[in-house]
Formats: structure tokens, sequence, C-alpha cells
């Protein structure tokens, strides 16, 4: 865990990310290889980032999830304008890096040039507004940004989330590639005032979809996203709608109790990987390799009158 203070608010940070529970092994050069896990993060004193490199088509997705949490921006990226120009720096220099790669490889430098690399992103600026904690984030594809109110006495409240449409993310995701120029319908932005207590999550999809549908399934306040939930877990087809039917026939524990489990799995990457494993064979997590970063801000106590006159 990691704890920083700007200004009148506390930042607390816990991340981790694991390969794929079962992970794939295959032959190279006649030993046996693991697949590497091909997300990535990134967390800084005012920036958490992760991407999700979608090793299923292309080549080197990982290393470019990599170059994409890395070479984020100390500004907010606000606009498809601006993601556009953003992700033009970073495309030719990757290009060309990879491409030397594979000079004696004429088979896979022809699917490099052909397909690229693809990967999601979801990043969260944060710093003040005053007085106030503040929060813009970037989302495009399926990894998540969740923003949650700890304020309250009944546990946390989902303020925000992105993707914020469940049929979305039963898609397939829009995925930034170093040869396209990105869509509008592939990005969400948003700023956000947070409250004194919050707490803002960046997932990589299997994870976030777990937390997003373990809140509805307790009974989330979200009356859109409740309905699209019911709707999926009564009628729906495909793997979403399993994961819901599954969280639904799961009884779950109030997502109070969910929460303090989550965040204990941060603790450690055994912890976590305990979880995902946990999750994954009782069919409540998509078997994928699993990133979550967890940013808690409190507001600062006011200084009381004793601690006024200990200063003078």
């Amino acid at each position: 865990m990691q704890t920083d203070t700007v200004s009148k608010t506390l930042w607390s940070f816990r991340s981790q990310s694991i390969v794929k529970t079962g992970n794939d092994q295959y032959q190279v050069n006649g030993q046996q290889v693991s697949r590497a896990n091909e997300d990535r993060l990134r967390v800084d004193p005012a920036l958490i980032a992760v991407a999700d490199g979608a090793g299923s088509s292309g080549l080197f997705c990982g290393p470019w999830a990599e170059t994409l949490v890395k070479g984020l921006p100390a500004e907010p990226i606000a606009s498809l304008e601006a993601l556009d120009q953003w992700l033009g720096g970073l495309s030719d220099g990757f290009y060309r890096d990879h491409e030397k790669k594979l000079d004696d490889q004429p088979a896979k430098r022809s699917k490099f040039v052909r397909e690229g690399s693809y990967a999601t992103l979801a990043a969260c600026w944060f710093g003040q507004d005053g007085d106030d904690a503040q929060a813009q984030w970037l989302c495009y594809g399926d990894s998540m940004v969740m923003i949650f109110d700890r304020s309250g006495d009944d546990g946390p409240v989902l303020m925000h989330v992105s993707p914020g449409d469940l049929g979305a993310l039963a898609r397939a995701p829009h995925l930034l590639n170093w040869k396209n120029v990105p869509v509008q319908t592939g990005l969400e932005c948003g700023r956000m005032i947070l409250p004194a207590h919050a707490s803002v999550m960046l997932a990589s999809d299997a994870v976030g979809q777990y937390v997003l549908l373990r809140y509805l399934a307790c009974g989330g306040r979200d009356g859109v996203l409740n309905r699209q939930f019911r709707s999926l877990a009564e009628t729906g087809q495909g793997k979403l709608a399993e994961l819901a039917q599954a969280h639904v026939a799961d009884g779950p524990v109030s997502f109070d109790e969910e929460w303090d489990i989550i965040a204990r799995a941060l603790t450690t990457e055994a912890h976590f990987a305990a979880w995902v494993k946990h999750s994954h064979d009782l069919g409540l997590m998509a078997n994928d390799d699993a990133t979550l970063i967890m940013l808690d801000s409190d507001a600062a106590p006011e200084p009381t009158e004793d601690d006024s006159e200990e200063e003078m």
C-alpha cells in the first residue's frame, strides 16, 4: 500500500496484477513456456492506469499496453482529439522498435504490420479542486473505472462506472492500436468532485465485471444498471449473462462485506491470486489476466483547537 498527502486529502493505493488461472502453455524450441501476463498497470502520486493487452490478435500486445500506461501525460486526456494526438506521438516509435525485432521472422513481421497491437486503457488523474478532491478519467475498451462513495453508513455506493452499460461489456470491446485511429464510440471521459471518503477502482475486464456484477447482485442502487442486470440474469445469453446468473445463484453477502474481502485480497499477490482463483472456480469471474487498483481518497480531518494550540 502506498499513501500520499495532497493538500487536504489523504490518498492511499493498493494494486495487484496476475496472469490468468490455468494459464496457457506452449512449446518454444522444445521447451514448455507459459504465456506472460499481458495486463499492465501504473500507480503514481497523481495518476493510476490499467491497460489490457489483447493478445488474441496482433503481436506485442503486452508491450503495447505497457507503452500506453508509461506514456500517459501528467495532464488528463479529455477528448477524442487529445487521445488521437497523444496516441500518434507513441505509435511511430513503438512500430519502429518492434518491427526491428522481427527482421529474421518474415511471417511474424507481416502479421505485425498487417494487424498491429491491441490494448484497452483505463486511466484516472486526481488531485485538488480548491479544498475538494477530484478525479478525471479516461476509458477506452472494457477495462473499467468505478468510483464509490464510502461516506455513508450503508457501505460503498457506486457513483460512476465506465463503461456504463452492461450491453457494452457483453460485446467485443473497442481497442487501441498503434496503426488505427481511435473512435468516439470507444471512448468515455469524465470528471468528478469526490465525496469526503471515496474509492476509485481501475480494473481489467474480468475483475471489473466481477466487482460490478457483485455490487448489482447485492442490490446496488443504480436503477438503470439494476434493470440491465436483472434482464441479463433472467433472460440473457452469452458469457456475461452466465456470470450474472452465477452471481444471483451464489446468494452474495452484503456488498460491505464483499468490499472487505476485495480489500484483503489486495494486500499480497498470493491473497489476490487465491481470491481470483476461488472466484473463477465458483463461476463468478471470467478466466483472464486479472489487474485491480484501489485508490482511497479521504478528506483530512480539520484541525481542532487543541491542535492549533499545540502548533503555537
